[in-house]
Parts: structure tokens; C-alpha cells; sequence
């Protein structure tokens, strides 16, 4: 999950210095991207290792929940910025 978020700020900052159209663009396949490879992890990793299913799952939610609240943050901020 914190690779995800690093993906995503590195993400927001490439896309920062675009036009908004192409920010939104860049941001929502970043954003798609990086959900699609975690649940590929989410996968490999409760099929090969035994983990608490519920455990492992419930704690991942809320760290992306929290990343992702902090993401959106983030992503407002710039486009403040950006219009401003």
C-alpha cells in the first residue's frame, strides 16, 4: 500500500504540469492501474502464503482507504494551485 501511494504521487506530480483535461486523464489510469496491480499482489499473496484472510484483507482496506483520503488531498491541493 505505500507503494501505491508513492506510485500515486509521483503520478500526481508528472500530471501536475499538465493541462487539466490531461491531469484528470493521467490521474484516473494512474488510479487504475495501481488498483488492478495491488489486487494482482492481493491475489498472488493469498494464494501462495497462508495468511488470516480477514486480517490481511481488512487491514489492506483501511490503509488504502487512508492513503488513498490523503491521495485525494493531495490531488486537490494541485488543482487549487493550478487554476489559481
Amino acid at each position: 500500500a505505500t507503494i501505491n501511494i508513492v506510485v500515486g504521487y509521483i503520478s500526481i506530480e508528472i500530471a501536475s504540469q499538465k493541462s487539466i483535461n490531461k491531469f484528470l486523464k493521467i490521474i484516473i489510469v494512474s488510479i487504475a492501474i495501481r488498483l488492478l496491480f495491488m489486487l494482482s499482489i492481493i491475489f498472488f499473496l493469498l494464494k501462495t502464503m497462508k495468511l488470516n484472510i480477514l486480517a490481511f484483507t481488512i487491514t489492506l482496506l483501511i490503509l488504502y482507504a487512508i492513503y488513498l483520503f490523503f491521495e485525494i488531498l493531495y490531488i486537490d491541493k494541485k488543482l487549487y494551485l493550478k487554476t489559481k
